[in-house]
Protein backbone atom coordinates (compact mmCIF):
# COMPACT_ATOMS: atom_id res chain seq x y z
CA UNK A 1 0.00 0.00 0.00
CA UNK A 2 1.05 3.45 -0.26
CA UNK A 3 -0.14 6.82 1.32
CA UNK A 4 0.58 9.84 -0.22
CA UNK A 5 -0.44 13.17 1.97
CA UNK A 6 -0.45 16.67 0.59
CA UNK A 7 -0.90 19.94 2.62
CA UNK A 8 -4.08 21.20 1.30
CA UNK A 9 -5.96 25.19 2.05
CA UNK A 10 -6.19 26.14 5.42
CA UNK A 11 -3.26 23.96 6.41
CA UNK A 12 -5.25 20.77 6.25
CA UNK A 13 -3.71 17.16 5.47
CA UNK A 14 -4.78 15.20 2.65
CA UNK A 15 -4.24 12.82 0.19
CA UNK A 16 -4.32 9.28 -1.28
CA UNK A 17 -4.56 5.96 -0.76
CA UNK A 18 -3.29 3.29 -3.24
CA UNK A 19 -3.70 -0.86 -2.84
CA UNK A 20 -1.10 -2.87 -3.73
CA UNK A 21 -1.24 -6.34 -4.43
CA UNK A 22 0.96 -8.60 -2.24
CA UNK A 23 0.11 -11.33 0.18
CA UNK A 24 -3.98 -10.36 -0.34
CA UNK A 25 -6.08 -8.89 -2.37
CA UNK A 26 -7.61 -5.53 -1.97
CA UNK A 27 -10.96 -5.74 -0.23
CA UNK A 28 -13.85 -5.46 -2.40
CA UNK A 29 -11.14 -4.08 -5.29
CA UNK A 30 -11.14 -0.63 -3.53
CA UNK A 31 -7.65 -0.24 -5.10
CA UNK A 32 -7.53 3.79 -4.23
CA UNK A 33 -8.86 5.73 -1.64
CA UNK A 34 -9.05 9.36 -0.44
CA UNK A 35 -7.59 10.57 2.94
CA UNK A 36 -9.89 12.78 5.24
CA UNK A 37 -9.41 13.98 8.20
CA UNK A 38 -5.37 13.59 8.67
CA UNK A 39 -3.84 15.08 11.24
CA UNK A 40 0.09 15.10 13.44
CA UNK A 41 0.33 16.20 16.47
CA UNK A 42 3.98 15.98 18.27
CA UNK A 43 5.19 12.47 17.00
CA UNK A 44 1.40 10.65 16.51
CA UNK A 45 -0.17 10.53 13.52
CA UNK A 46 -3.77 9.60 12.75
CA UNK A 47 -6.16 9.58 9.16
CA UNK A 48 -9.04 8.35 7.77
CA UNK A 49 -9.17 6.77 4.32
CA UNK A 50 -12.23 6.82 2.83
CA UNK A 51 -12.96 3.95 -0.25
CA UNK A 52 -14.71 4.42 -3.12
CA UNK A 53 -17.45 2.14 -2.14
CA UNK A 54 -18.27 3.90 0.95
CA UNK A 55 -15.67 1.96 3.30
CA UNK A 56 -12.93 3.64 5.85
CA UNK A 57 -9.89 2.20 7.39
CA UNK A 58 -8.71 4.12 10.04
CA UNK A 59 -5.15 4.53 10.40
CA UNK A 60 -2.40 5.59 13.49
CA UNK A 61 0.67 5.40 14.03
CA UNK A 62 3.79 6.79 15.72
CA UNK A 63 6.63 8.70 14.05
CA UNK A 64 10.44 8.01 14.91
CA UNK A 65 13.61 8.56 13.27
CA UNK A 66 11.81 8.89 9.63
CA UNK A 67 9.40 6.09 10.00
CA UNK A 68 6.18 5.13 11.21
CA UNK A 69 4.89 2.16 12.87
CA UNK A 70 0.86 1.65 13.96
CA UNK A 71 -2.51 0.17 13.36
CA UNK A 72 -5.43 0.21 11.39
CA UNK A 73 -9.09 -1.22 11.20
CA UNK A 74 -11.12 -0.93 8.48
CA UNK A 75 -14.93 -0.33 8.89
CA UNK A 76 -17.93 -1.03 6.71
CA UNK A 77 -20.86 1.14 8.75
CA UNK A 78 -20.05 0.22 11.84
CA UNK A 79 -18.53 -3.02 11.58
CA UNK A 80 -14.74 -3.82 11.25
CA UNK A 81 -13.69 -5.88 8.53
CA UNK A 82 -9.96 -6.38 9.27
CA UNK A 83 -7.04 -4.92 11.14
CA UNK A 84 -3.67 -5.09 11.62
CA UNK A 85 0.36 -3.20 11.42
CA UNK A 86 1.47 -1.04 9.50
CA UNK A 87 4.66 1.05 8.51
CA UNK A 88 5.95 3.56 6.49
CA UNK A 89 8.76 5.58 5.22
CA UNK A 90 9.09 8.77 3.88
CA UNK A 91 9.57 8.80 -0.23
CA UNK A 92 9.92 11.24 -2.69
Amino acid sequence: MSLTLVEEENSKIGGYYKCSYGNMDCYHLNETGKVVGAGITGNQISMRVMMRDGTSCRFSGRVSNGAVIGGYACYSGASRFEQGTWRARHSY
